[in-house]
């Protein structure tokens, strides 16, 4: 009964644990970054719209999260994070368009 309640256990927080990605704020301070990298000088931002624009991020990735699904957002969220330039972040959308 015991080895029944583990397995029961397990199969129930197996899919929560997978199901973790990064963390919107995670994602967006990712993001700024290379945005901060790329444009370097170019960036027509203030310190104060960065503050601001990476608060939008976070809201909109979070609700993102939570219309596609958890498995979903890990799989786009964990490839923007892995993402070196605007370029890399294009390919992880372009993924997303393709299902």
């Amino acid at each position: 009964m015991k080895k029944i309640r583990t397995v029961l256990a397990l199969a129930v927080l197996v899919p929560m644990l997978s199901a973790c990605g990064p963390a919107p704020e995670d994602v967006c301070e990712h993001m700024m970054g290379i945005m901060k990298k790329e444009l370097g000088e170019a960036l027509p931002m203030s310190d104060d719209d960065l503050k601001k624009a990476k608060e939008e991020c976070v809201k909109s990735a979070t609700a993102e999260k939570e219309k596609m699904g958890a498995m979903e957002y890990k799989k786009q969220a964990s490839c923007i994070m892995d993402a070196n330039s605007f370029a890399d972040m294009e390919k992880c959308e372009k993924k997303e368009e393709k299902k």
